[in-house]
Order: C-alpha cells, then sequence, then structure tokens
C-alpha cells in the first residue's frame, strides 16, 4: 500500500455516509423520473425512501461540514477587529451556536419519540427514522463545535 493512498478512519466516516446518501438519493430520483415518465410505472415508494435519504444526507453533511469548518460565516466586522477581540467574538458565535445545537437535540429527540407510532403510507417505516437524522446531526455537528470552542478560547487566552 502506497503511502499516499487515503486510510479509512472513523474520522471521515460522516464524509462517506453523507456521500453515499446523496449518490443514493440522485440514482432513486433518477430511476424515479424515468419510470414514471418514460415508462409509466411511477415508483410509488420512492418518495418515502428519498425523503429519507435527504434528511440524513443534510444532517450528516452539516456534521462533515462542521468538521472542515466550512459552515458559511460573515465576517466583514469581525475582521475588522484585532486577533484578540476576533477570537473572543469567536467564542460567543461558537456558543450561541452550541445552544442552538442543543435545542435540535432536544426537541429533534422530542419529536422523534413522539413520532414512533407515526409511519409512512406505502413502505411502513416508522418516522422515527427520518426524525432521528436532526438530533444525530445536531450531535456530530456539537462534537465538532466543541473542538472549535476549545481552539477560539486558546487563541483569545494566548493573547494576554
Amino acid at each position: 500500500m502506497d503511502d499516499k493512498t487515503p486510510k479509512f478512519s472513523l474520522n471521515n466516516l460522516d464524509d462517506i455516509v453523507a456521500a453515499a446518501a446523496m449518490a443514493a438519493l440522485i440514482l432513486l430520483m433518477f430511476i424515479s423520473i424515468l419510470c414514471r415518465y418514460l415508462f409509466s410505472v411511477p415508483l410509488m415508494w420512492s418518495e418515502e425512501v428519498i425523503a429519507l435519504l435527504f434528511i440524513w444526507a443534510i444532517m450528516i453533511g452539516g456534521v462533515s461540514t462542521q468538521k472542515m469548518r466550512g459552515h458559511l460565516s460573515v465576517d466583514l466586522l469581525v475582521a475588522l477587529f484585532r486577533p484578540r477581540v476576533q477570537a473572543l467574538i469567536g467564542v460567543i458565535v461558537k456558543l450561541v451556536f452550541a445552544a442552538v445545537l442543543i435545542g435540535m437535540i432536544r426537541y429533534g429527540w422530542e419529536l422523534s419519540m413522539e413520532a414512533s407510532d407515526k409511519i409512512t403510507n406505502i413502505l411502513g417505516i416508522s418516522y422515527t427514522c427520518l426524525d432521528l437524522a436532526v438530533p444525530a446531526g445536531a450531535l456530530g455537528m456539537l462534537c465538532w463545535l466543541a473542538r472549535d470552542i476549545v481552539a477560539d478560547a486558546r487563541a483569545f487566552l494566548k493573547t494576554f
């Protein structure tokens, strides 16, 4: 094995899961469209699977984006401050984001548990499978956000 060959690790599991969900989503949508408009045989169940793949791809993709510090931010005003103030603002903004994620985890979990008896019309999949994507994704993002909060706090404290 070459040293330049990427190795699998749990560190990139979110990337793999999000990419697989998106690939499956696109493929299923393509097949569904072909069946509906070319062969006049709609795949009624595909909408339910597409919804499931879509929400999981979004939430796990959010985890991957947080891991790479890729969420969009507008730092036009923040860039005007000294690095110490920038680090402090970074900590504050990330703590607010953490509070939002904690709310998503709490209420997403409650929503998931309340939906346990609600099932999809065709496949009979519990809505819990769909709804669990929200707290799972938020928890993953919160883990990577904690790393970023620590890094910003260290940058702030280093300037003293």
